[in-house]
């Protein structure tokens, strides 16, 4: 990370500029408020301590003079408590009137960043969420933008505190000089105790505990998504292990920054005692024999140390805070500004799938691993039922990844139409197609909307139901107690996995693709759910072009044209009867009994 932490600051703020800029003005308006408070105090105390004193503070007291003119009163007594009560009421609406920009400005950055971190996530290719931890990335768009609200809204708190001393100062500089140097060395030794504490401490502490916030999220994220097969296998106490060690050491990390921001508060009252009463001893010392001459002085001085402790202790904790959330601030800063792999996007709509897809030459490998396709030659003519078939990790599910445009090839191209398929646009390409996966993506909703998938505007409730009976599952919709708006439960656990799978399949007819995928649809049912979403699937190979891939031979012995393919390669085409004679790999998968072809 070379970026300054300025730097970032910057980058989250400059598209506020307006929204802070007037948080600036009404900070500063709030520190000069703040400075008439204090210098309104000095009349009250000459007046009743000394009244017949005109040394310093003399300015001050003629100004008060001045203004009791244009009142009724000329007790500057009354005067300066009337100037107190009516500052200190400005300087009240002011305050509030800073907190709620602030508060509405750091609630805007908190929605756009969010947005935002979600937006490039989505705009990201299917190779970045392969390359990145789940609950990371959910981790960054979900927490880690709270500490970026949390550092922006420290910005104006540290300003109005630091406006706020040098108000104070000035006044001081007036009233007592000396004591006003004296405080200054003070507050600038305080100044970098903090800034060494929260640079070397804060800023560390704070980014070990958001790797072990992602870390939890992480963890939870896998124990959640895994429950089912971590309670079957009984590893529960593995998963709660690894979740308390990360749990463990951000809780260190947590007491551990408690602790060092409760030092500034203790730190300055101690420093504000012990100057007050190094003014005593200087003013008893002076010489002049006359305490009480210096007690409006020292009042002020008391009242403006009683003011500034306040901002001096919460300057120190706001800086050790906003250093503490500049880690998390950065994974976001990262996030938005580092360059993440796109999917390359054509500029040609693909009205209709008229002739082919084309593999020519294809191969595919992920960054410095071996090839999981080598030198792929197909083609998928229109109207045809082909499945793929071969031993798992032969390059089934790659080779969809492909046709879906999800990765992009290493060598070759692939062809839709004689066109390449990078050249069209990826929502044109993808309307073409309905895709049915191994483990169908069901979410904690009603079947509805589980088949409506988000297009709740496109289609009516007719159309719904028209794709659920093409997939076989309209029936066991229509016996469940509240039909389609019945709620399947997280992932769908209320279904069964046939049940599943049929509601997948309807969700795939539902948006009327020409070109259906079948990854792997039947390889995790049991005989009974097979036999369901297999007629399903011969029913929609009349009207479609299929592509289904199998590991079961069962699935795949009446397509019209079988490609087995085995490590990364393509060894046989042909139909059942054609590869039966060949004698080769088709036929030694049958006989080594890895399934039935009915």
């Amino acid at each position: 990370m070379t970026e300054s932490k300025y730097t970032i600051i910057w980058y989250f703020l400059r598209a506020y500029k307006p929204l802070y800029g007037g948080v600036l003005v009404v900070t500063v308006l709030g520190a000069l408020l703040e400075s008439v408070n204090l210098a309104a105090f000095f009349p009250v105390f000459q007046s009743l301590l000394n009244p017949s004193s005109s040394g310093d503070g003399g300015k001050i007291l003629g100004i008060a003079r001045g203004v009791g003119r244009l009142l009724p009163f000329q007790d500057p007594v009354i005067v300066a408590s009337i100037v107190l009560v009516a500052v200190m009421l400005m300087k009240s609406a002011v305050a509030l009137l800073r907190e709620g920009l602030v508060a509405k400005a750091s609630g805007r950055v908190l929605y756009d960043v969010k947005n935002r971190l979600l937006g490039t996530y989505a705009a990201s290719s299917y190779q970045f969420f392969l390359d990145n931890k789940q609950g990371a990335l959910v981790y960054n768009f979900i927490a880690a933008p709270h500490k970026v609200s949390l550092l922006l809204l420290k910005v104006p708190q540290l300003l109005a505190d630091l406006f706020k001393v040098v108000a104070i100062a000035a006044v001081l500089l007036v009233v007592l000089p000396v004591a006003a140097l004296v405080l200054a060395i003070a507050a600038g030794v305080y100044y970098l105790g903090t800034h060494y504490v929260s640079t070397r401490v804060s800023y560390h502490t704070g980014k070990a505990r958001a790797t072990a916030s992602a870390e939890q999220a992480t963890i939870a994220n896998e124990f959640l998504n895994g429950i089912r097969q971590i309670m079957a296998v009984g590893t529960r106490r593995f998963w709660l292990a690894r979740f308390e060690q990360e749990n463990r050491t951000f809780c260190q990390l947590y007491v551990k920054d408690l602790v060092w921001l409760a030092m500034p508060k203790y730190l300055m009252e101690t420093t504000a005692v012990l100057l007050l009463l190094g003014l005593m001893l200087v003013a008893k010392g002076s010489g002049s024999g006359d305490l009480a001459a210096h007690l409006p002085v020292m009042g002020v001085f008391a009242m403006a140390v009683f003011q500034l402790l306040p901002s001096l202790t919460s300057f120190g904790r706001q800086r050790m805070e906003m250093m503490g959330a500049l880690a998390d601030s950065e994974r976001v800063y990262l996030a938005l500004t580092e360059t993440t792999p796109r999917p390359k996007e054509g500029v040609r709509v693909l009205d209709t799938f008229r002739n082919a897809i084309v593999f020519e030459h294809v191969s595919f490998a992920h960054q410095g691993r071996e090839p999981l396709l080598k030198q792929v030659n197909l083609r998928f003519e229109k109207g045809q039922a082909i499945a793929i078939c071969g031993p798992s990790g032969a390059g089934k599910t790659t080779l969809v990844n492909l046709l879906l445009g999800l990765f992009e090839p290493s060598e070759g191209r692939i062809t839709v139409d004689g066109v390449p398929l990078a050249d069209y646009t990826t929502e044109s390409w993808l309307s073409k197609i309905g895709l049915v996966s191994q483990e169908p993506f069901i979410f904690h909703s009603t079947i509805a909307d589980n088949i409506l998938f988000g297009r709740h505007g496109d289609y009516t409730r007719d159309d719904l139901m028209q794709a659920a009976m093409t997939a076989n599952a309209h029936a066991f919709i229509e016996e469940l107690p509240d039909g389609y708006d019945t709620i399947v439960g997280e992932r769908g656990m209320k279904l069964s996995g046939g049940q599943q799978q049929r509601i997948a399949i309807a969700r795939a007819l539902l948006g009327r693709p020409e070109i259906l995928i079948f990854d792997e649809a039947t390889s995790s049912l049991d005989t009974i759910s097979e036999r369901l979403v297999q007629d399903a699937i011969e029913a929609i190979s009349k009207d479609h072009t299929t592509i289904v891939i199998a590991h079961r031979l069962s699935t795949i012995a009446s397509a019209q044209k079988i490609v087995v393919l085995e490590t990364g390669r393509v060894v046989e085409e042909g139909c059942h009867g054609e590869l039966l004679e060949i004698g080769g790999q088709y036929s030694r998968m049958i006989a080594a009994g890895l399934g039935s072809t009915h």
